[in-house]
């Protein structure tokens, strides 16, 4: 089998999330590695988006087979197409291969073992070299490729299905059949077709303003429909939190900053962080919490009450409680943010989450002396462990060089 990052139905794959967060530096040296030994660079993924939803970016949709698989790369031949030009049949493509696990947090590389004959399903992508790539967009995206035992699950058939009876199709006959996948009772469809119908609208948004082409025959004419449709779906209470968050991006896109601070929406998110109960939902609600949009106060006020969420895991909490220090900008809400911290800390019994904590508590919040005198008593027990060490030490070693606030 080959092995991949987790699909949506499972926990998403969250570049961000680390388990041994020692300082910024380490956390940026590993996102530069991942960065570095993608197969399309980030600038391309950026300027790309509609990729992330085929059929909207016109790359072949096609079913490969493993023919030879070395250290370092793999050698696909492409068996069926599915969407594109049917001459591809038989050409070789490749994809990056270790055949252990990664130390280095690299979304965009097989792990074996593998070997030949096994399927993979998905988009391949000409790269500057001549050859054929298989095409991901590592991070937190709605779709990717699919292999191994993945392709015997009903929801990615499904899925795939879907994905191969809208190839061929454009304009206004592709967003009705996309609206109705949108609806369908499974998850990894109806996340697919919401994810396609936004990009549609969010393309045609900007070619209202630009005059700029449109992604499979758009209509630059129907934002104000889009807009209706997207704000109508984000009233209905059936929406998971994962089809919530995509509609959730395509308002923000098509109507700016008066969705970004509109009621509605703050409400809504603020029902969410206090009820979510599983992980897999927790990550695409956090990933919009800390990048869509809302001021530094929306995203203290809303990651606060993920880390209240005692529902969620251990690491969720973790990854929330960053993301709330990281929004606390001056004097006085870093003091607030560091009573707070310091009260969690004293009841907690996960020592994730109190890695977590000192590391924001020295590193972002920059503790005074009497508070880390009480970090230091909280955590006594658990001196033993590296990372609480390494960050009350840390914010020692600021005391005694005069870096006290």
């Amino acid at each position: 089998m080959i092995l991949l990052r987790r699909q949506p139905f499972s926990r998403p794959r969250f570049p961000r999330v680390l388990k041994e967060a020692f300082s910024r530096v380490a956390q940026s040296l590993v996102l530069i590695g991942a960065l570095g030994l993608s197969i399309v660079p980030m600038q391309a993924q950026e300027q790309l988006g509609p990729y992330m939803y085929p059929p909207l970016g016109k790359l072949p949709f096609i079913q490969g087979q493993v023919e030879q698989a070395k250290e370092g790369k793999v050698t696909f031949t492409v068996n069926e197409v599915y969407c594109g030009p049917r001459s591809l049949a038989g050409l070789p493509f490749y994809a990056r291969y270790a055949k252990k696990e990664s130390t280095i947090a690299d979304d965009t590389s097989l792990q074996g073992p593998l070997h030949k004959g096994e399927l993979v399903v998905g988009c391949i992508k000409k790269a500057d070299d001549g050859k054929w790539y298989l095409y991901d967009l590592s991070g937190y995206h709605d779709y990717h490729y699919y292999s191994g035992s993945q392709l015997e699950t009903p929801a990615v058939i499904a899925q795939i299905a879907a994905i191969k009876s809208t190839c061929h199709l454009e304009g206004t006959h592709l967003r009705a059949i996309l609206a109705r996948y949108a609806r369908s009772p499974i998850e990894l469809v109806s996340t697919w077709a919401l994810g396609a119908l936004g990009a549609m609208a969010e393309a045609d948004c900007r070619a209202s303003v630009s005059h700029l082409d449109t992604v499979i025959g758009g209509d630059p004419s129907r934002v104000s429909d889009d807009i209706e449709y997207f704000s109508h779906l984000w009233g209905e209470k059936r929406l998971t939190p994962h089809e919530r968050m995509i509609v959730d991006r395509s308002l923000s896109a098509l109507r700016g900053t008066k969705w970004s601070k509109a009621n509605q929406r703050v409400r809504r998110f603020e029902h969410l962080c206090k009820s979510l109960s599983r992980n897999k939902d927790f990550w695409y609600v956090q990933e919009r919490v800390d990048q869509g949009g809302f001021s530094d106060e929306g995203r203290s006020r809303l990651s606060k009450l993920l880390v209240l969420n005692e529902k969620l895991s251990p690491s969720a909490r973790a990854d929330a409680l960053k993301i709330y220090a990281a929004s606390q900008k001056t004097p006085v809400q870093k003091r607030s943010a560091t009573a707070f911290l310091l009260k969690i800390l004293e009841k907690e019994p996960s020592l994730i989450v109190h890695r977590a904590g000192c590391m924001a508590l020295v590193r972002d919040l920059q503790l005074d002396r009497l508070d880390l005198k009480k970090l230091r008593a909280i955590e006594g027990s658990r001196m033993e462990d590296a990372a609480v060490r390494h960050w009350i030490n840390q914010g020692r070693k600021r005391m005694s060089s005069g870096g006290e606030k």
